[in-house]
Protein backbone atom coordinates (compact mmCIF):
# COMPACT_ATOMS: atom_id res chain seq x y z
CA UNK A 1 0.00 0.00 0.00
CA UNK A 2 1.12 3.20 -0.55
CA UNK A 3 2.79 5.50 2.29
CA UNK A 4 0.09 8.31 2.40
CA UNK A 5 -2.65 5.25 2.48
CA UNK A 6 -0.63 3.74 4.87
CA UNK A 7 -0.16 7.20 7.31
CA UNK A 8 -3.54 8.23 6.69
CA UNK A 9 -5.21 4.90 8.31
CA UNK A 10 -2.22 4.20 10.42
CA UNK A 11 -3.93 1.61 13.55
CA UNK A 12 -7.74 1.21 10.85
CA UNK A 13 -8.87 -1.40 9.82
CA UNK A 14 -10.28 -1.17 6.51
CA UNK A 15 -12.90 -3.39 4.24
CA UNK A 16 -13.61 -3.81 0.53
CA UNK A 17 -15.61 -6.21 -1.48
CA UNK A 18 -14.59 -7.48 -5.24
CA UNK A 19 -15.96 -9.83 -7.78
CA UNK A 20 -13.47 -12.31 -8.85
CA UNK A 21 -13.73 -14.61 -11.94
CA UNK A 22 -11.62 -17.32 -12.37
CA UNK A 23 -10.91 -18.72 -15.97
CA UNK A 24 -10.30 -22.58 -16.48
CA UNK A 25 -6.47 -22.59 -16.20
CA UNK A 26 -7.31 -21.45 -12.72
CA UNK A 27 -6.13 -17.47 -13.45
CA UNK A 28 -7.61 -14.21 -12.40
CA UNK A 29 -8.78 -12.74 -15.49
CA UNK A 30 -11.51 -10.00 -13.85
CA UNK A 31 -11.69 -8.50 -10.62
CA UNK A 32 -14.44 -5.51 -10.47
CA UNK A 33 -14.92 -3.45 -7.34
CA UNK A 34 -17.76 -3.39 -6.21
CA UNK A 35 -16.83 -1.35 -2.69
CA UNK A 36 -13.50 -0.68 -3.35
CA UNK A 37 -10.81 0.15 -0.80
CA UNK A 38 -10.06 4.06 -1.59
CA UNK A 39 -6.76 5.25 -2.04
CA UNK A 40 -5.40 1.50 -2.41
CA UNK A 41 -8.07 0.04 -5.36
CA UNK A 42 -5.83 -0.28 -7.98
CA UNK A 43 -3.19 -1.75 -6.40
CA UNK A 44 -5.46 -4.52 -4.62
CA UNK A 45 -6.92 -5.32 -7.93
CA UNK A 46 -3.63 -5.75 -9.79
CA UNK A 47 -2.47 -7.63 -7.37
CA UNK A 48 -5.83 -9.95 -7.03
CA UNK A 49 -5.37 -10.11 -10.90
CA UNK A 50 -1.29 -11.02 -10.79
CA UNK A 51 -0.70 -12.77 -7.36
CA UNK A 52 -3.54 -14.92 -7.27
CA UNK A 53 -3.88 -18.88 -8.41
CA UNK A 54 -6.52 -20.96 -8.60
CA UNK A 55 -6.80 -24.99 -9.11
CA UNK A 56 -8.06 -25.30 -12.60
CA UNK A 57 -11.79 -25.15 -13.09
CA UNK A 58 -14.25 -26.70 -15.18
CA UNK A 59 -16.26 -23.80 -16.54
CA UNK A 60 -15.18 -19.89 -15.38
CA UNK A 61 -16.69 -19.01 -12.38
CA UNK A 62 -17.10 -15.60 -10.18
CA UNK A 63 -17.05 -14.89 -6.94
CA UNK A 64 -17.62 -12.13 -4.60
CA UNK A 65 -14.51 -11.62 -2.28
CA UNK A 66 -14.60 -9.54 1.74
CA UNK A 67 -11.15 -7.86 1.76
CA UNK A 68 -10.20 -6.81 5.24
CA UNK A 69 -7.20 -4.85 5.30
CA UNK A 70 -5.59 -4.29 9.43
CA UNK A 71 -2.80 -0.67 8.78
CA UNK A 72 -0.57 -1.54 11.80
CA UNK A 73 1.27 1.50 13.14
Amino acid sequence: MSEVFHNSHRGQTVTGMYKVCVDLDGSVYEVTPVKPIDGANDEIVDGIKTGWQYRPQQVPVCFLYNMVVRIEG
